[in-house]
């Protein structure tokens, strides 16, 4: 899971992240909300942990936009403050949950967690690997931030091996799943559009379609820091 920590106090931001490292996640930092609406934007981030209090955008206002554009990424508000007023506000505002400052890093990273497990993929009729996004409701592609345009089978075939993620999808479940006519299961016209499909996905530096001879397919990201 790849989580996007917003906060303008430098250390405290740092410190977050390096434990949510430990804990397993991959993380980035922001600290203002202009870059933070980009980032999130993007598609890559599963999560954001994002302070109430920030320079010019704030934080409430990263919330209030991103649920206006219907993103429905989680949201852990960071709050100085734990008065119910300002709580009530937070979540008014579409953020997910809150921890009062100080925190203990445990309890950020159960609530976290907590999160995730409440998310039901795909919620919101996407698919996400990476940078890549795939909107099943309205047929569009987004890679690295960028809509993409794809023809009905390219748009087929991403479907299934976004689905099956990190998994090898065998060439006859391709055939079944993105040809809806007998096609000969030795023709060429897998290849050919995998790599169309390839070209599609070129923008992203983080996701690509490797090929296993005799077997199928499978899609694969990299975290944010390899690529």
């Amino acid at each position: 899971m790849h989580v996007l920590v917003v906060d303008d106090e430098v250390r405290l931001a740092a410190l977050v992240a390096e434990y949510l490292i430990g804990a397993g996640f991959s993380v980035e930092v922001s600290h203002d909300g202009v870059s933070a609406l980009e980032r999130i934007r993007g598609g890559s981030v599963d999560a954001v942990v994002l302070d109430h209090m920030l320079p010019g955008v704030s934080g409430l206002a990263v919330c209030r936009t991103l649920r206006a554009e219907h993103n429905s990424v989680p949201i852990l508000l960071l709050t100085a403050r734990g008065s119910v007023e300002e709580r009530v506000e937070g979540l008014e505002a579409g953020a997910d949950d809150y921890v009062v400052k100080p925190f203990a890093m445990e309890e950020l990273v159960a609530r976290l967690n907590a999160l995730l497990r409440r998310v039901d993929v795909p919620a919101d009729d996407r698919l996400v690997v990476g940078d890549v996004v795939l909107d099943l409701a309205t047929r569009r592609l987004w890679v690295a931030g960028a809509e993409v345009a794809t023809s009905r089978r390219e748009f087929a075939m991403l479907s299934a091996l976004m689905e099956r993620a990190g998994r090898v999808v065998g060439r006859h479940v391709l055939f079944d799943e993105v040809w809806d006519e007998d096609v000969d299961i030795n023709s060429n016209a897998l290849d050919v559009y995998i790599s169309r499909v390839r070209a599609r996905l070129s923008g992203s530096d983080r996701v690509s379609v490797a090929t296993l001879r005799g077997v199928g397919y499978r899609i694969d990201c990299r975290a944010a820091d390899e690529a």
